[in-house]
């Protein structure tokens, strides 16, 4: 089985959100936050305010988010600010890879976003785009072990737990793929203890979130079921 944390989330959040927007992200009420959103575009144009909008979108209509994200990957490669256009290539990219299927569109919009970033130094944008989509999604253990472990080390430099949270489930599933049972699951243990200790928190719901833990596929066949059990008891 595959185990996947997803943790949909941006560094840098918006600051100075009004009472009536953070009210409506504390009751979960996406469709009210993308209202008072698109009205706060409306009086100043902001591509971060987008990048938000976005994620709003993306619980009630992915296909507008998509539009939104493409505005705001524009708007910030206009302004120069690069690194907040990785976030939107990146998030573009787990739309076709995980909305659409669309590997071709997906590695385009993964390769900008890593492309926006050959000029920055170490940033928690860095993190973001190592592991922008599921784990699940990745055929390839030892790259998605590579780019956990970038992640891991922005998450660890600025302080960003939620980062850290998603690295260590990315890097425990690739490698439990690859054999590395007892580690890979004490990564996996890590990353649920830090969701459900309360020490990640969504903005939209202002709570803890629980790891939504999928069975994706078949786990490769590395030890037989009794002895994966065994070990995971051991841990």
């Amino acid at each position: 089985m595959r185990f996947c944390l997803t943790i949909f989330d941006y560094p840098d959040p918006m600051s100075g959100i009004d009472a009536s927007l953070r009210e409506a992200m504390a009751r979960g009420d996406a469709r009210a936050a993308a209202d008072l959103l698109r009205a706060k575009l409306t009086e100043s144009p902001d591509p971060d305010t987008r990048l938000e909008l976005a994620r709003m979108l993306h619980l009630i209509d992915v296909e507008a988010s998509k539009k939104e994200l493409e505005r705001a990957h524009d708007e910030f490669v206009q302004r120069g600010a690069m690194r907040r256009a990785a976030i939107a290539a990146s998030r573009l990219g787990v739309y076709y890879m995980s909305g659409l299927g669309n590997r071709i569109a997906a590695r385009a919009w993964f390769s900008r976003a890593w492309r926006l970033l050959d000029a920055e130094g170490p940033c928690l944008e860095r993190g973001w785009v190592a592991i922008a989509d599921i784990g699940c999604n990745a055929n390839d253990p030892a790259l998605l072990r590579e780019r956990a472990e970038i992640a891991l080390a922005m998450a660890r430099q600025f302080g960003d737990v939620a980062l850290e949270a998603k690295a260590l489930a990315d890097s425990g599933l690739a490698l439990i793929e690859t054999g590395e049972l007892a580690e890979g699951f004490v990564r996996l243990d890590e990353a649920i203890a830090l969701v459900t200790a309360g020490s990640v928190h969504d903005p939209i719901s202002g709570t803890a979130q629980i790891p939504r833990i999928g069975l994706r596929r078949p786990l490769q066949p590395i030890l037989s079921s009794q002895a994966l059990f065994a070990t995971r008891r051991n841990c």
